[in-house]
């Protein structure tokens, strides 16, 4: 996995987030061992990064443009 490719897709979770009012905040992870302690993925694999996702107590997110219209399918 390309680590630009990993970096688009956090991009474009927390602007999905950011959009429905929700908070994001992305950490990258250094110590693979904790992480996999922690969070206990197997063995062979490896967690890049990390976001977290929370509804804000004040003020509450809002879209930069507020959409007039629903996005085309």
């Amino acid at each position: 996995m390309l680590q630009h490719d990993v970096g688009q897709a956090t991009a474009n979770i927390m602007l999905a987030a950011t959009d429905l009012g929700i908070g994001s905040g992305h950490s990258a992870v250094g110590d693979q061992e904790a992480a996999q302690r922690i969070l206990g993925f197997p063995d062979g694999h490896f967690c890049v990064y990390m976001v977290a996702l929370g509804y804000p107590a004040d003020p509450p997110l809002r879209p930069a443009c507020p959409r007039t219209e629903p996005l085309p399918r």
